[in-house]
């Protein structure tokens, strides 16, 4: 499912509160057996391209040149900031099923389910891609620098089959840290793997990563307990660290000491173990297998380096500790992929509350294929370029202070 952005950051505290709920909602409407993966993808755009898309071509009557003070206004706002970095969100599900058909129906069912469920988090449109979309999708992660022109038409052709056209050139597994991808132009990747959360997880993180205008991807894989399956866990865990509480009481008895004295760590972890049982029992919170892969590409392997450092810091910022998957790069590449398959022996448990912190929404971003240059947006700094003309109703209205521009920017001759 590709999903659209919202105004998540935008939106005041008890907004965003009602959001997070009702992505909680939608995590938790997840079966055991049901695989979750959330990915979001940060495409860098070509900047000249970019600006040969959206600014006006000369006609010879008199007014090019406003046409060109309009160029170069696109011109100068793609040299500042961020603004030619877009955002895209999606969803991957896998079910088990006894048939291959069975697995369609499921499917279908579950899809059409989520798509509704994710609506009522803040309007999240969810479209679900086909086989070409999915294909081209791949494409962009595994042939950097190809036109991702994929059509099936194609495979009958050639005799072909859709990892032909997918697959890269060459893959270079010769470093323990990263792999290169061979196409039109050798792409470089290297997956971290997020090892520790801090005690308070920010709904910041993700969009932050965001922000950072390098080709980076985050994948989160999201495998529900069932509630009385994840109690018992917690159980076990408890009795377990009851067992080594009563060793160091003794020892503490043998020596003199008070109780006072056992380790700060084994008490914390078993407050914490105590409070989770009693979330479990008394509300409605679940518990996720999770392992959170963010994959960081470059042109060269010295920029890779540099781009890693910037995630990073960003990571750290949030007290986030993100780890290089040595020796693990490949499995670590196919967790980054949105094939809903994570072979990775790396997982940690996380509640619904936590897994729905790390909520994907930032800002609804406006960049239409044959669009105009409306201005910036505020939030992430990209281009508006919109076609009114495709929306339901192509009327428009332009606000602003005396002297702003309102006159010029609606200048019938442009």
């Amino acid at each position: 499912l590709r999903l659209s952005d919202i105004d998540y950051q935008l939106a005041t505290q008890d907004v965003q509160e009602g959001i997070i709920e009702k992505y909680a909602h939608f995590l938790n409407s997840r079966l055991s057996g049901q695989h979750v993966q959330v990915t979001v993808l940060n495409r860098v755009l070509n900047k000249e391209r970019l600006a040969r898309d959206v600014q006006l071509s000369p006609r010879g009557d008199g007014y090019d040149a406003q046409r060109g003070e309009y160029n170069d206004l696109i011109v100068q706002r793609l040299q500042n900031g961020r603004n030619n970095v877009i955002t895209e969100k999606y969803v991957t599900l896998t079910v088990e099923a006894p048939t291959l058909e069975e697995a369609k129906t499921v499917l279908s069912r579950i899809a059409a389910e989520d798509a509704a469920a994710l609506h009522e988090v803040g309007g999240c449109h969810a479209v679900q891609l086909n086989g070409e979309e999915r294909a081209r999708l791949l494409q962009h992660f595994l042939r950097p620098g190809a036109e991702t022109d994929f059509k099936y038409e194609e495979l009958l052709a050639q005799a072909a089959t859709t990892k032909d056209f997918v697959s890269p050139w060459s893959i270079d597994t010769s470093s323990r840290e990263y792999i290169g991808l061979g196409s039109v132009r050798t792409s470089y990747w290297q997956v971290l793997v997020l090892r520790k959360l801090p005690p308070w997880m920010s709904d910041r993180v993700l969009k932050e990563l965001s922000e950072i205008p390098v080709d980076l991807t985050v994948s989160l894989h999201i495998d529900p307990l069932d509630q009385s399956e994840g109690l018992k866990l917690v159980k076990r865990q408890i009795a377990s660290m009851d067992m080594q509480r009563g060793t160091e009481q003794r020892k503490l008895i043998k020596q003199g000491l008070t109780y006072d004295l056992l380790p700060h760590e084994l008490q914390a972890s078993y407050d914490e173990a105590v409070d989770l049982r009693t979330q479990l029992e008394q509300s409605n919170e679940k518990l996720f297998e999770t392992t959170i892969v963010v994959g960081v590409a470059g042109e060269t392997v010295e920029e890779m380096h540099e781009n890693v450092k910037r995630v990073m810091r960003v990571a750290g910022k949030h007290s986030c500790q993100l780890e290089v998957l040595r020796y693990m790069q490949l499995d670590a590449l196919n967790a980054l992929l949105p094939l809903g398959v994570c072979k990775l022996p790396i997982s940690r448990m996380l509640t619904t509350a936590v897994a729905a912190v790390m909520v994907p929404f930032t800002t609804q971003e406006i960049m239409q294929p044959g669009g105009l240059f409306y201005g910036i947006n505020a939030l992430s700094k990209n281009l508006i370029v919109a076609d009114r003309r495709e929306g339901m109703n192509s009327n428009g209205f332009i606000l602003g202070t005396t002297g702003s521009g309102k006159s010029q920017f609606r200048n019938p001759s442009l």
